[in-house]
């Protein structure tokens, strides 16, 4: 299994501040540049990794969009079977 495929695996579990870091982190940005890119302030950004608050759901749009990730995969939906 690749490094990849074992990061995108834990976008699946966790909490979504969790998530949303390791999002970041596969990007391979900061948290400046995140919070730069989704017109948010830096430290929102970190009270949302920290779990501490959950954003807005146009502010999760933006954010997944920066991060290259559906909101489903950011918010940690399982994918339905059919």
């Amino acid at each position: 299994m690749s490094v990849l495929t074992v990061a995108k695996s834990r976008l699946t579990g966790s909490s979504f501040g969790a998530r949303l870091r390791c999002a970041r982190e596969l990007a391979g940005l900061s948290q400046h540049e995140l919070a730069e890119a989704a017109g948010i302030h830096r430290v929102n950004l970190n009270r949302y990794e920290t779990d501490k608050v959950k954003p807005a759901v146009d502010v999760a749009w933006k954010l997944a969009d920066a991060v290259g990730v559906s909101l489903d995969e950011l918010r940690g939906a399982k994918p339905e079977t059919e």
